[in-house]
């Protein structure tokens, strides 16, 4: 017997474990990025995305956008340091 990736199933399956749940997300501007935008040189805005599951794991990615529609966006590099507003409502 295969399994979906092909490979040859043998002996007793091991038990996976459930993937951890979604407990809370926020999302806040950051305030001290001072970014520019590489394709238009206009000023760049920075998020950060925070999610916490339930195994107590917690990623944090920043997302950076030029603050004109020249359509530019990316994933900052990780360690980006920030001071946080309050989140949106």
């Amino acid at each position: 017997m295969r399994d979906e990736s092909g490979h040859e199933q043998r002996g007793i399956r091991e038990k996976s474990k459930p993937a951890p749940r979604l407990v809370s997300g926020t999302v806040s501007e950051l305030l001290d990025f001072f970014g520019k935008c590489p394709q238009c040189g206009y000023s760049a805005t920075a998020t950060e995305s925070v999610c916490r599951y339930d195994n107590d794991r917690v990623d944090s990615k920043v997302y950076v956008t030029c603050a004109l529609p020249c359509g530019w966006g990316a994933m900052a590099a990780p360690g980006t340091r920030a001071v946080r507003s309050t989140p949106r409502p």
